[in-house]
């Protein structure tokens, strides 16, 4: 169970934006499990780290609402250096932005009534970032 944050009132907008970039690369599933096999402090110092990076990217790119949205379709575009990942590698890394967005206060619960997958893309341009775009579905 995630923890709500309470965020100070210059934190949330009235018209919050839903596009988000992060600009670096996810855990994929071989580096979440490789974390899990040394223990549960390693993956709960993963899960931590990625987290809380994704909260400071929504609130430093103002896209935290003032009050949550019922449902969110997500869209990811996932841009990797040279080598394409695996899928299930890249969509790994989705469990820490939708714990985000709940900690955040975005959606009541990261659960398929709050939040409906889009579009996934893999694009190799030489970069290491993921783009998330959400619209509102009321």
């Amino acid at each position: 169970m995630l923890t709500k944050l309470h965020l100070h009132e210059k934190d949330v907008v009235k018209m919050a934006k839903t596009t988000l970039i992060i600009n670096e690369k996810l855990p994929g599933l071989n580096q979440i499990v490789d974390a899990a096999k040394r223990g549960h402090r390693e993956y709960s110092s993963m899960k931590k780290h990625y987290t809380n990076l994704v909260i400071r990217e929504l609130i430093k790119q103002k896209c935290v609402p003032a009050k949550p949205y019922s449902k969110i379709v997500v869209n990811y575009e996932f841009h990797e250096g040279t080598n394409a990942r695996d899928p299930d590698n890249q969509l790994s890394g989705i469990k820490f932005v939708h714990d985000a967005f709940v900690s955040c206060g975005m959606v009541m619960d990261d659960d398929t009534f709050h939040i409906e997958f889009g579009r996934i893309e893999s694009i190799i341009d030489g970069e290491f970032s993921v783009v998330v775009r959400w619209t509102v579905k009321e």
